[in-house]
């Protein structure tokens, strides 16, 4: 019966989320079903039972119902695959993964989300590789038995200062922050005692350029050590980066 396809055209209506149904009618032309519309709502497939053709007269308006304003935040900040959004009552809070170029436009423009009072970042984890591998890669080469830093050197160094200060520019309203490992290094050649020594003058010399920089000495954790061969590579002081919380900062990469 014609009426009963309507019940349940209608039926399967009132279960979609942002939709609020007003007014169902037939007219001479069919049936005219009117009612509130949030843009997010999905119409479902609806019965062919119909003896007329069925017209919809849909307002615009912002529901509230919670499928919605998952789905709303979702669009309004089209979360990358590592970060997961979980709401509860008003508070929306997201966990993850998150890379730095996402958390740095979360920071800058956080969306206005119609249902969600609070949003909660504290679970996110910066993810930056690309920033880290870059400080990383600086490698500073000591002259056999020295620890004045060549020009260059000292360059690359304000350069990874100037990394360090951007990426926590970016994670620190997240609750982290940069923590540097500087690991100055001697040769065999002489004493050992005083290649260790050497070593910890290096790291320290390292360290100072990158404070004079602006990087805080909080961040930065030295260690020192005597390399067993006598090559270059046994003079150099190297950079390791890696992200922590602020609670645990200054504990070593």
């Amino acid at each position: 019966m014609p009426w009963l396809a309507l019940e349940r055209t209608l039926e399967a209506l009132r279960g979609v989320p942002g939709l609020v149904l007003l007014d169902a009618a037939r007219t001479s032309r069919g049936y005219r079903i009117e009612g509130l519309r949030d843009p997010l709502a999905e119409l479902p497939p609806l019965a062919e039972e119909l003896d007329g053709p069925l017209t919809f007269a849909w307002r615009p308006f912002v529901s509230l119902e919670p499928a919605i304003v998952r789905a709303r935040a979702q669009t309004a900040l089209a979360p990358p695959a590592g970060v997961a959004i979980d709401l509860r009552g008003e508070v929306l809070s997201l966990s993850g993964a998150a890379p730095v170029g996402w958390l740095r436009s979360l920071a800058a423009h956080p969306p206005a989300i119609p249902g969600v009072a609070r949003l909660e970042t504290a679970a996110l984890e910066p993810s930056a590789e690309r920033e880290i591998a870059a400080v990383d890669a600086v490698v500073v080469n000591f002259p056999s038995g020295e620890i004045a830093l060549p020009a260059e050197s000292v360059r690359a160094l304000r350069s990874a200062a100037g990394e360090l200060l951007a990426l926590s520019d970016v994670v620190a309203p997240f609750g982290w922050e940069p923590a540097v490992r500087v690991s100055g290094s001697a040769d065999r050649r002489g004493e050992w005692d005083r290649n260790l020594e050497l070593a910890n003058e290096r790291a320290s010399v390292v360290a100072s350029v990158l404070e004079q920089a602006g990087v805080p000495s909080t961040w930065i954790q030295r260690e020192a050590g005597v390399s067993p061969s006598d090559t270059d590579v046994a003079r150099r002081t190297a950079l390791a980066v890696r992200l922590v919380r602020r609670e645990t900062a200054g504990a070593a990469p």
